[in-house]
């Protein structure tokens, strides 16, 4: 059974390293980032980027804010981009409002919630964080940037999940 998880946990990574090779944050246009302020992501519930169509999910962002100056983050925006190119035809898939102070040498973790609905396949997901300091009236940083797969819930049709399934048993057997 341990050798089962280990190998369900190797594919799983191996195939969400050649997803993620295409994209990045360099082909995000209007992009413009605070010095000293660094942003890190993940998907808590879903640690492999797989995303079941018409379910919750959830990207959480960490927000470290280095700089002398407190931010002000009062926007979180969502999009779908083309799993190779950010920048290329983003679909905005929802905003959300928020006033989340940021002070010099902390560590916030942001919350981006919506609901996938889009065709399965692999697609770009792109999280824009909008900000703001006393300095500046705001910034725009690329809070996550990955491609994702987008697959459909358990039912009959579920081909992805199956071959992995028979592909592992083969393996065992």
């Amino acid at each position: 059974m341990n050798f089962l998880l280990k190998a369900t946990a190797f594919l799983l990574t191996a195939s969400n390293l050649v997803l993620a090779a295409g994209l990045s944050k360099t082909q995000v246009a209007n992009i413009k980032n605070a010095e000293d302020v660094s942003f890190v992501h993940d998907f808590p519930k879903n640690p492999f980027s797989q995303l079941v169509i018409d379910d919750k999910a959830m990207v959480r962002i960490n927000m470290t804010n280095n700089s002398p100056l407190s931010k002000t983050v009062f926007g979180i925006t969502g999009y779908y981009t083309d799993p190779e190119d950010a920048g290329k035809d983003p679909v905005k898939i929802s905003s959300d409002k928020v006033q989340i102070l940021v002070k010099s040498g902390k560590t916030i973790h942001l919350k981006y919630k919506f609901i996938p609905q889009a065709h399965a396949g692999t697609v770009g997901l792109l999280v824009v964080v909008d900000y703001y300091d006393s300095d500046e009236p705001a910034y725009k940083s690329v809070g996550a940037l990955q491609s994702i797969q987008l697959v459909y819930g358990d039912s009959l049709f579920d081909f992805q999940r199956y071959n992995v399934y028979i592909n592992l048993e083969e393996l065992i057997v």
